[in-house]
């Protein structure tokens, strides 16, 4: 299996340049930005025109080709299947929510590839009913599992002793947590606004933390700042393991995400035995808190609801842990790995 990447392969993390069979087609990259108009945000996004892919696909030969998103490097893939005569697989996370605003050159690029494409892995169950949606036939639609690794946060937060962590970062009461980049598709802002109707007494007695760096730091900053939000802490961006302990200080992750075609900080929370008040939004909401045992859905624009939930929150007796550990182990690599066995075997010419 050869890899086509539409980025250095230096860029590529460490193990997959060990590991894996990387080839870098230089092409154009270029940005693309993308207005989602119902939730007031913008999308930036790199797209890439492959240049020299057609010929790196003509050289190896391939007996079917997968692809990974619907933009220029798919058509160029769809138009050397054709000359090949093999299967093309494109594989897409796209759900609905996140499609409602792309461009008409966005549109364009669906409508050539959509009824041409042999058939579909489909990354989240949001992603599979989206394609639905579009008409395309079951039969075609692979699922894949948008996951971690599941055991090493289970294994790392059973390892944390909560209390201690809570003492050492001096935390009280309720804590709330909220990650990612700090860019105002992620709705940060929105829960500052809704946590500062609470009244003074409740905000007092409770923590809310904020985990990522990004465009938007000093904003948000200022937003505490300007509401007199007491106890909230900025941590800045943290590894793997100092973001472990802070999900064993914390009682509850926020997602608050304005757009997000899935979030994988909720599958890390749910590994850690978080509830998640997750954005309606975002595909990883819509699949994974489908019950009040996980937490619930939330509408980041409605700032009177938000506060509402977060209010109720504060006094909610939580999940129990091990509910919301079962639920996410569920989404697993080995999903993935059977539905590319499948598509492989199923389509690919010998």
């Amino acid at each position: 299996m050869i890899l086509f990447t539409t980025m250095p392969i230096d860029r590529s993390v460490e193990p997959a340049q060990r590991n894996l069979n990387l080839r870098y087609p230089k092409g154009f990259n270029f940005s693309l930005r993308t207005k989602h108009q119902k939730v007031g945000v913008d999308q930036k996004e790199i797209s890439n025109i492959p240049f020299f892919l057609p010929c790196n696909l003509i050289f190896y030969k391939p007996h079917i080709i997968i692809s990974g998103n619907m933009g220029p490097t798919s058509l160029v893939s769809m138009l050397v299947a054709k000359t090949l005569r093999i299967p093309l697989v494109i594989w897409t996370e796209e759900i609905s929510t996140s499609a409602k605003n792309i461009s008409w050159l966005q549109k364009l690029f669906r409508f050539i590839l959509l009824p041409r494409t042999t058939a579909f892995l489909t990354w989240g169950l949001p992603a599979k009913n989206y394609m639905l949606h579009k008409g395309i036939p079951r039969e075609k639609l692979h699922y894949c599992a948008q996951a971690i690794d599941n055991e090493w946060w289970i294994n790392s937060a059973k390892a944390n002793n909560s209390k201690i962590v809570k003492n050492r970062m001096k935390l009280s009461g309720r804590v709330f947590l909220m990650v990612g980049q700090l860019i105002s598709r992620k709705g940060f802002n929105k829960i500052l606004k809704a946590w500062s109707a609470l009244d003074q007494n409740t905000q007092e007695q409770n923590h809310i933390i904020i985990v990522g760096e990004g465009e938007d730091e000093h904003y948000l900053k200022q937003i505490a700042r300007s509401n007199n939000i007491p106890n909230i802490i900025f941590t800045g961006q943290k590894n793997q393991d100092d973001l472990s302990d802070i999900f064993s200080a914390s009682d509850i992750l926020i997602f608050p995400s304005l757009v997000d075609v899935w979030g994988m900080v909720v599958n890390e929370a749910m590994a850690s035995g978080l509830p998640v008040l997750a954005s309606k939004y975002a595909g990883s909401s819509q699949e994974l808190i489908t019950s009040p045992k996980y937490g619930e859905l939330i509408d980041p624009l409605d700032s009177h609801s938000l506060t509402q939930v977060l209010e109720k929150w504060i006094n909610h007796e939580l999940p129990n842990p091990e509910i919301i550990r079962q639920r996410i182990q569920e989404i697993s690599f080995d999903l993935t790995v059977a539905s590319f066995d499948k598509v492989i075997e199923k389509y690919a010419k010998a």
